[in-house]
C-alpha cells in the first residue's frame, strides 16, 4: 500500500473546508440573510437543500479520504468530485443562459462557479500528480 503524499491530504482538506462551509451557506438562512442585506431575489429552496446536502456529503467525505491508507481510494474520490463539480458548472451555465431560470441570483451561481473552477483545475492537477 502506497502512503497518500501529504500535499494530496492538504488538497482534501481544503475541498473539505470549502464543502463545509458552503453546506453551511446553503443549508441555514445565512445566505438569504445576505442576499436580503444586497436586495437580491429568493431562491430556489430545494435547490438550496438538494446543493448544501450534496456539498456536506462531499466534505465529510473528503476528511475521510484524508485517513485513507491507499492512494486509489483517494483517487476514485477525487474522480468523483472532479465529475460532480464539473457537471455542476455545466448545469448552472445551461440554468442560467439557455433556460433564463436560475435558482439563485446569477451572482451566487458565478461565484460557485468561479470556486468550483479553481477546485477543478487544483484536484485534476494533483489527481493526474498522483495517478499511477
Amino acid at each position: 500500500m502506497e502512503e497518500i503524499p501529504e500535499p494530496l491530504k492538504k488538497i482534501l482538506l481544503i475541498n473539505a473546508i470549502f464543502a463545509f462551509i458552503s453546506a453551511f451557506l446553503y443549508e441555514t438562512f445565512f445566505l438569504t440573510i445576505i442576499l436580503d442585506i444586497f436586495g437580491l431575489p429568493a431562491f430556489d429552496r430545494l435547490y438550496m437543500g438538494i446543493f448544501g446536502g450534496t456539498q456536506f456529503i462531499f466534505g465529510i467525505f473528503a476528511l475521510l479520504e484524508v485517513n485513507r491508507k491507499e492512494i486509489k481510494q483517494v483517487q476514485l474520490f477525487l474522480e468523483m468530485l472532479i465529475a460532480w463539480q464539473v457537471i455542476t458548472i455545466i448545469v448552472n451555465i445551461y440554468n442560467g443562459i439557455v433556460l433564463s431560470s436560475v435558482p439563485l441570483p446569477l451572482i451566487v451561481i458565478w461565484v460557485n462557479n468561479a470556486i468550483f473552477l479553481v477546485l477543478i483545475l487544483i484536484n485534476v492537477y494533483f489527481y493526474r500528480k498522483y495517478r499511477k
